[in-house]
């Protein structure tokens, strides 16, 4: 849903749960994803695509961890709801 980078957090989905769990609402999928500078702005109140248009070079490494997580699946799959672990294959 979302990748935090040094010290910037990219959201690509999130949920909306001020009145209700987050168990309870869709994912949200916001047209830009949100761009956060963690170091002065800890509590994400502002969304840097809104005040800086130059932070599209944020998604670069985004891409590249998203790369690398997707290659692991392969090599480790996700273990299939009601099947047992048996290891994986060498």
């Amino acid at each position: 849903m979302s990748i935090k980078w040094k010290t910037y957090k990219t959201v690509f989905r999130y949920t909306n749960n001020t009145l209700t769990p987050a168990i309870q609402n869709p994912y949200i999928k916001p047209q830009f994803p949100m761009f956060y500078d963690l170091s002065s702005d800890p509590h994400e109140d502002n969304n840097l695509f809104y005040t800086d248009l130059t932070n599209g070079w944020m998604l670069a490494p985004n891409f590249k961890i998203i790369g690398e997580y997707q290659r692991s699946l392969k090599e480790y799959p996700n273990i299939k709801v009601g099947e047992d672990f048996q290891g994986y294959k060498k």
